[in-house]
């Protein structure tokens, strides 16, 4: 774990999980930025993700929630499906195949996305119709979504 100057804590994955499950486990949310871009494109690497705690019941198709991976890290994914104690989950932006969790596994819900001091709506239905997509055609919406923010910026800046 690493203080950074501005006050926020930097953890490896491992560590996040365990603080993650700690404070979950108390009844309270936890705020944090999220990395990489595995949800992309309905989570940003930078939004601020809000997770409260959820019972196993309250977990629904679309739901993104953060659960613990089977290597040990915290990761935030979109709940695909549920069969029995276990749900089926993946990144948006993943073309792999839906990792199997145990409802023990899952930390928290995100019920928040803040995206540069602004609230992101959640859009569960348009995620799950981008989650039957087949995975080269994300691949190249997500391309051409990229390339028409760098053009929108540049504009912008001109």
């Amino acid at each position: 774990m690493t203080k950074l100057p501005n006050g926020q804590l930097k953890l490896s994955g491992k560590e996040f999980a365990d603080l993650s499950a700690e404070v979950i486990g108390t009844s309270a949310s936890i705020r944090f930025r999220a990395r990489g871009g595995s949800m992309s494109p309905f989570i940003r690497a930078g939004d601020v993700l809000t997770v409260d705690p959820v019972r196993p019941e309250e977990i629904g198709r679309g739901d993104v929630v953060l659960y613990r991976s089977a290597g040990g890290r915290a990761l935030a994914h979109r709940v695909l499906g549920r069969r029995g104690h276990h749900y089926l989950i993946r990144g948006d932006g993943s073309a792999g195949k839906c990792e199997i969790v145990s409802c023990h596994e899952i930390l928290g819900k995100v019920n928040r996305i803040d995206r540069d001091g602004a609230l992101v709506p959640p859009r569960r239905t348009l995620a799950l119709a981008w989650a039957a997509t087949p995975a080269l055609c994300r691949r190249s919406l997500v391309s051409i979504a990229r390339s028409f923010r760098g053009l929108h910026r540049k504009i912008r800046t001109k």
